[in-house]
């Protein structure tokens, strides 16, 4: 009994890793061509688990983990910067280059207080882009 919940625990974790894959990356995971995504979502519309097990397992990759802990420690630095260790004439110039839509200098600005990260004309990703893209 005690295997079979060992068994069933990393199913869900399995699941879980997925559906968070999915969603942090829009669909796009690291190292995920679109024929692997089209196996992955094959297998869901077909309700057929052993097929979808066998996509994303073919995803968890140690390449792979790397780039999420590398994306992780970059997010984490970005969040452990406290505002008041910044300097505040650069913070205000980049809120202003931010304002005039000048996106090259607020991007050389960031990259002058350490802050990681993109930001600037943001494009909806996934189906909730359809109709919209120009």
């Amino acid at each position: 009994m005690k295997r079979k919940n060992i068994i069933a625990t990393l199913v869900i974790m399995l699941i879980i890793a997925s559906i968070g894959m999915t969603s942090a990356f829009g669909g796009h995971s690291f190292g995920m061509d679109s024929k692997s995504r089209d196996a992955i979502r094959n297998a869901i519309d077909a309700n057929d688990f052993s097929t979808w097990k066998e996509a994303i397992s073919a995803q968890l990759t140690e390449e792979n983990f790397g780039k999420f802990v590398e994306r992780r420690a970059a997010r984490t630095s970005n969040h452990n910067k406290s505002l008041a260790d910044l300097d505040p004439e650069t913070l205000a110039q980049l809120q202003q280059a931010k304002l005039d839509g000048d996106f090259e200098k607020a991007k050389e600005l960031r990259e002058q207080l350490g802050l990681a990260g993109k930001f600037g004309k943001h494009q909806m990703s996934g189906h909730f882009a359809r109709g919209i893209r120009n």
